[in-house]
């Protein structure tokens, strides 16, 4: 899929406890810059120390109180996209990242399997 956030800074992580540091770091020239689409599967298993996906996007926002447009996911083959929109400061961001790569039955013929999976809860 391809995946946009309007977040220009993450928040630092402390792993493998996954608890926040206090500090944000900037997105520019990282795989974190999810502000111009990406194809995740060319820029997943480029996160350093990590096995994709699991973090939270400050999201660029002018006011407090109004919902702004936070993310985007799109699946070109399908053309199915979902847009997030939120009054929070941040999406955590996270790729189904702890599934094993070893396929587990879902609904039908579907499987699901390591990085398969987008979503986007809101902190």
């Amino acid at each position: 899929s391809v995946s946009y956030t309007k977040g220009n800074k993450i928040s630092h992580l402390h792993k493998p406890l996954f608890f926040l540091l206090g500090k944000l770091l900037p997105v520019v020239d990282t795989v974190f810059d999810l502000r111009i689409p990406k194809v995740l599967g060319d820029v997943i298993h480029k996160i350093p120390g990590y096995d994709g996906y699991d973090h939270n996007f400050c999201i660029n926002k002018a006011s407090k109180q109004q919902s702004t447009f936070a993310a985007r996911a799109f699946h070109p083959p399908s053309g199915r996209a979902l847009e997030v929109y939120t009054n929070q400061p941040g999406v955590q961001f996270y790729c189904s990242n702890s599934i094993p790569d070893d396929p587990k039955k879902a609904k039908g013929k579907y499987r699901y399997s390591y990085i398969v999976t987008n979503c986007f809860d809101m902190v």
